[in-house]
C-alpha cells in the first residue's frame, strides 16, 4: 500500500460528501452523518477482536468524512452577512485547529 493512499481515499471521500452536502437537505445530512459517527464509535469501544475493530475505525473513517463539508456548507447558508459569516468561520476554525492539536 502506498502511505499516500488512505489520504487519497479520504479526499475522495470528503469530495462526495460535499457533493451531498449542496443537496436541499444539508442540516438532515448532518444529522444523519452524526448519528453515523457514533454508531461506529459506540461498534469500536463495545469491539471483541482486532477485526471487528479495524472494522470499525474503517467505518469510523467512512464516517467521519461526512461533518466537515456538513459543517461548513450550514455555516455557509446560516450567517449570510459577511462580518457573521468571516466571525463563524474564524470560530470554526479555530475549534478544528484546537482539535487537531489534541
Amino acid at each position: 500500500m502506498h502511505p499516500d493512499e488512505p489520504k487519497s481515499v479520504s479526499v475522495r471521500l470528503v469530495a462526495t460528501a460535499r457533493g451531498a452536502c449542496l443537496r436541499p437537505r444539508r442540516k438532515r445530512t448532518f444529522l444523519v452523518c452524526l448519528v453515523r459517527l457514533t454508531a461506529a464509535f459506540a461498534l469500536g469501544g463495545a469491539s471483541h477482536g482486532f477485526p471487528m475493530f479495524v472494522g470499525a475505525r474503517a467505518l469510523q473513517g467512512a464516517c467521519g468524512a461526512l461533518p466537515a463539508p456538513s459543517t461548513l456548507s450550514l455555516l455557509t447558508i446560516t450567517f449570510t452577512r459577511p462580518d457573521e459569516r468571516a466571525k463563524a468561520f474564524g470560530i470554526y476554525g479555530a475549534v478544528v485547529g484546537a482539535g487537531g492539536s489534541v
